[in-house]
């Protein structure tokens, strides 16, 4: 499939709110497949690192950017940016206008979009081996962090 047919499904997709989780997971997956095709996942490092997180089992490794957001919570710093997935809604945004789709965040409500996104990452560890830690997300997006020796 090329870039234009993912490129109309996600403009169906987008154009209306999203229902279920399966909604989102199958949206996410083609953002990404469009990411790659295009070699933007730098220029979009958050929003293809949550991609990934809803399309695997486990993420061993990801940009500094998330990273770096995760230690500040290990810090003991509160970051929205995670909890409230602000830096993927604005790439979100950001990615809807850069290929003409509806903006898909302009049809849904943030927290019942969010409650969504805490239900699909919350069966995926993330492993950080730079800074050697654990992180994992609850369905009710609650963030815990453990040392990993």
């Amino acid at each position: 499939m090329g870039k234009t047919q993912i490129l109309e499904k996600l403009s169906k997709k987008f154009g209306i709110a999203p229902s279920s989780e399966e909604d989102i997971v199958y949206a996410l997956s083609r953002i990404r497949k469009v990411l790659e095709m295009q070699g933007h996942p730098e220029k979009y490092s958050i929003l293809n690192f949550y991609c990934n997180l809803a399309l695997h089992s486990e993420i061993e490794r990801c940009p500094k950017i998330i990273e770096d957001m995760f230690i500040r919570v290990d810090n003991g710093e509160y970051s929205n940016s995670i909890i409230n997935f602000i830096d993927f809604h604005n790439q979100l945004v950001e990615f809807s206008r850069e290929f003409g789709l509806p903006n898909w965040s302009g049809s849904y409500k943030i927290s019942e979009f969010n409650r969504f996104l805490n239900s699909i990452f919350s069966d995926t560890p993330i492993t950080l081996k730079r800074v050697a830690f654990e992180i994992v997300i609850d369905a009710n997006g609650l963030i815990s962090v453990k040392k990993v020796i």
